[in-house]
């Protein structure tokens, strides 16, 4: 399938929010760039999510304009998941499927099942999560229509997609003064990226790819408290406080 970095997945389950929504108010949508200031700039392409999770970053556009037959190929996923009620793209459900038990091999029915359900949870929870708790979006299941192509599509330029949507939101909410109601897109990969590329000193790491799997709890925010600053005694605390690291700039060359 072309996913088997995410096999390497550490165990994460703390994000640091305000981190999360400071990086967003700090993309650029139509460069696809992270901009601090005019000195620290960070180009983020397909490749770079590649390297964070290890999957597919080349080949079709995922969210490439399709036909009309939307409807069709939706009734079709949800017709082959056994999900033909409304809460055919419940996250609980795929996550059911997941992790059903086999007593003999798979076969090829339920490989293509296995498949539409893995790329259904892992959308939903990691690569381009929605508002909604328990339910994706079907704006890019045309591409599980065949499951033997899954790698044929571009799915690192898909994360960043919705990442720049995210971001666009984001930017509204604050300059509208507005509560942040709630973070969409893949935030995880924005902070490993970020701080990845981020001269942190000795919390620097060289090896290990996918990038995300030498990453946990701990080193996050250790990586983080080192990239912030307090500007006096009564200021919040922010972000930014890192240079771009010498590797990053070598790649920028």
């Amino acid at each position: 399938m072309g996913f088997e970095g995410l096999l390497k997945f550490p165990l994460l389950n703390k994000l640091n929010l305000k981190f999360s929504v400071w990086l967003l108010s700090k993309i650029d949508e139509i460069r696809r760039m992270i901009i601090i200031d005019e000195s620290r700039q960070y180009k983020m392409s397909p490749k770079d999510v590649k390297n964070v999770f290890g999957i597919p970053c080349s080949g079709r556009r995922v969210l490439e304009k399709i036909s009309d037959g939307k409807q069709g190929i939706v009734y079709l996923i949800r017709k082959r998941l056994g999900m033909e009620k409304k809460d055919g793209h419940s996250l609980k459900a795929a996550q059911k499927i997941l992790e059903k038990q086999y007593r003999n091999p798979m076969s090829q029915e339920e490989i293509k099942v296995f498949k539409t359900a893995f790329i259904i949870f892992i959308v939903g929870h990691l690569l381009a999560p929605t508002s909604k708790h328990d339910y994706g979006t079907f704006a890019y299941w045309h591409a599980l229509e065949n499951t033997d192509d899954l790698q044929c599509w571009n799915w690192g330029e898909f994360v960043l997609d919705a990442l720049c949507q995210a971001a666009t939101r984001i930017k509204n909410e604050l300059s509208n003064g507005s509560n942040i109601s709630y973070i969409t897109g893949c935030t995880l990969f924005l902070q490993v990226f970020y701080l990845d590329n981020a001269d942190l000193g000795p919390m620097n790491m060289d090896h290990g790819i996918p990038r995300i799997s030498i990453f946990n709890n701990d080193i996050l925010k250790n990586m983080i408290q080192s990239d912030t600053k307090v500007m006096g005694e009564r200021s919040e605390a922010t972000f930014g406080k890192s240079l771009v690291s010498y590797h990053s700039l070598e790649l920028a060359i």
